[in-house]
């Protein structure tokens, strides 16, 4: 039809073959189209495989690595473990041992300085430790009665001041330092021990008076 005079068609064909004719120049296109996106196509999919490729031998030898290091340190550690068992020297050992809880001891803590740790446990005490001397700690003094249970105990800045902390949410602050507790008290008394007072009640010590004279 395309070789007929466009007179000799009727405007109802002359339509439907111009629509025929570009609908063939469009597919003519596609192909073309299609035709030169195949190279990329292809270079990027070679590309792909490549990246995976260079990814699983990153992850393979990564996995290579840590295995060989874990092994290095297991055996590390056994070695390790054999001389202790062969040098008696180097286990550890306890220096010491705190007597005096009756309970399971549940929480510990240690002052700042490392000279004094405080212990409490399931008897309800809380117990304040001198480590002046690690292989013989000295007990300092014990705070009893404490209610609701001890959950937790903590050493203050000050010689002395500890904080608890009990199960039915109560905080206690206390100064366990005698040094403290002596002077409070000296500023209470009115008048020192007289010699004959301290002979009455000390008769076997030197007169020696814990609150100084002069106080009102």
């Amino acid at each position: 039809m395309k070789d007929l005079p466009r007179d000799a068609l009727t405007t109802r064909e002359r339509a439907f073959l111009d629509a025929s004719e570009t609908a063939e120049k469009e597919e003519a296109q596609r192909v073309r189209r299609r035709v030169r996106r195949l190279p990329l196509v292809v270079a990027l999919v070679a590309l792909l495989a490549c990246a995976a490729t260079t990814v699983g031998l990153a992850v393979r030898s990564q996995q290579i690595v840590t295995a060989q290091r874990n092994q290095a340190l297991a055996l590390k550690a056994v070695g390790s473990a054999a001389a202790l068992r062969t040098d008696r020297s180097r286990r550890p050992r306890p220096l010491a041992q705190l007597v005096g809880p009756t309970g399971m001891v549940t929480t510990v803590a240690f002052a700042r300085d490392n000279g004094t740790a405080i212990t409490s446990g399931r008897d309800g005490t809380v117990r304040v430790w001198g480590l002046a001397d690690r292989t013989r700690p000295a007990g300092q003094a014990a705070l009893t009665g404490l209610s609701g249970g001890i959950a937790a105990v903590f050493s203050l800045g000050a010689p002395g001041a500890i904080v608890t902390l009990s199960h039915d949410r109560t905080i206690e602050i206390w100064n366990t330092d005698p040094s403290w507790a002596l002077a409070h008290a000296c500023r209470h008394v009115r008048a020192p021990l007289s010699r004959a007072q301290w002979s009455r009640h000390f008769p076997d010590l030197d007169y020696r008076p814990p609150c100084p004279a002069g106080r009102d």
